[in-house]
């Protein structure tokens, strides 16, 4: 069964095995499978310098095994977007400790499914959504592959262009912002038959320990 962790600063210790497993599976995602060549891996993990002691790592669990994750940044310094790719910004990014970047979204290859909606990412989305309306997020930037805006269209997310697509290793690239609303979860869920599910909620599990710890709880398939 599938289950998605939301993993902060304050949770690493207790996900030491699960976020190495995470970067590991970057590796074989972007490096290996998709032959990304401008990412760094060392000793089989891919890390960037936004690998920070800030950065939030979204991870999706099947019976404890990493199967995907998506990397959430604060904008309250440098991110991927206005660092490494300015040229996908006409105008001057949003930022603010309620503007957050998302990057390095994957699924790993068993749990894409068939077509355009693999449940597993699906998954990943809604509860990353979730914990972006708990958190009063106002807007979620990221730069990423042309085909996506008219996916994330479908999905009711009404995403915006923040400037033009542009060519980086032989895939096209466009700047983005979304913003996080409950009625947009709400539509998603609809559109992947995750009925009610509430994929973000305080963790009932290691909560005697651990009273801090938030989970995306819910499982799907």
């Amino acid at each position: 069964m599938i289950q998605i962790v939301v993993v902060d600063a304050g949770k690493r210790e207790l996900y030491a095995d699960e976020i190495d497993a995470y970067f590991r599976l970057r590796a074989d995602v972007f490096v290996t499978e998709l032959k990304w060549s401008a990412m760094t891996v060392v000793d089989g993990r891919e890390r960037d310098q936004f690998d920070h002691e800030e950065a939030i790592h979204v991870l999706a669990l099947d019976d404890g095994r990493v199967v995907g994750g998506v990397r959430l940044l604060p904008t309250t310094r440098p991110v991927l977007i206005n660092t490494v790719f300015p040229q996908a910004i006409a105008t001057p990014l949003e930022t603010g400790p309620r503007y957050f970047e998302w990057s390095r979204i994957f699924t790993v290859k068993s749990h894409r499914g068939e077509g355009a909606l693999s449940p597993t990412t699906g998954a990943i989305i809604c509860g990353l959504f979730e914990y972006l309306v708990a958190i009063d997020c106002a807007s979620l930037h990221a730069v990423g592959e042309t085909w996506w805006m008219p996916r994330f269209i479908g999905l009711g997310l009404e995403p915006r262009p923040l400037g033009m697509p542009f060519d980086h290793e032989h895939y096209s690239l466009v700047g983005f912002t979304i913003v996080p609303s409950a009625e947009k979860v709400v539509r998603m869920k609809e559109i992947y038959g995750f009925g009610d599910h509430r994929f973000y909620r305080p963790a009932l599990e290691r909560a005697v320990t651990n009273p801090n710890l938030s989970l995306i709880s819910e499982d799907v398939r």
